[in-house]
């Protein structure tokens, strides 16, 4: 059971840094500040990198003006919500460039467990000591190099 999830946390994880990735990467190295995101009849959902802060703006229709009221404003996170011109609602979001790059860090942690185990547990050839790979053909019962019982691990 724990390594099915494990291996759901992987995916997940996998699928959640991917766009976070993408999003930090493209945002501060190739947009210069400039809106992107794709914006249509039925979606709206731009953002933007600008003085050190991710901008985002999502509405369920094309529009490119609002009003916002106050919203939820807390750890540097700020989320405002208010309608378009045309009446669709609007939710803006800010947040600091360090927020998204943890993010995108943490997103990596199950990854990184899963490919640990996956080397951890993967079968080892007769006299190869277990804990650090050393050839115990010469001292077959306890490895020089870190002490450990050659049919340990």
């Amino acid at each position: 059971m724990p390594r099915r999830l494990l291996n759901l946390a992987t995916v997940v994880s996998v699928l959640l840094f991917l766009p976070v990735a993408s999003l930090a990467i493209g945002a501060q190295l190739f947009s210069d500040g400039q809106t992107f995101g794709p914006q249509n009849s039925r979606l709206t959902l731009r953002c933007s990198w600008r003085q050190g802060q991710l901008w985002a703006y999502y509405c369920p229709g094309y529009v490119t003006r609002w009003s916002l009221s106050n919203g939820f404003h807390a750890a540097g996170v700020s989320v405002n919500h208010g309608p378009s011109p045309q009446g669709l609602p609007v939710v803006a979001v800010t947040m600091p460039q360090a927020y998204v790059w943890a993010a995108a860090v943490v997103a990596t942690v199950a990854p990184a467990l899963h490919v640990r185990r996956h080397y951890r547990d993967r079968p080892h050839p007769p006299g190869i000591c277990r804990g650090c790979g050393y050839d115990l053909r010469a001292t077959p019962q306890r490895c020089p190099e870190c002490g450990m019982p050659a049919g340990a691990g």
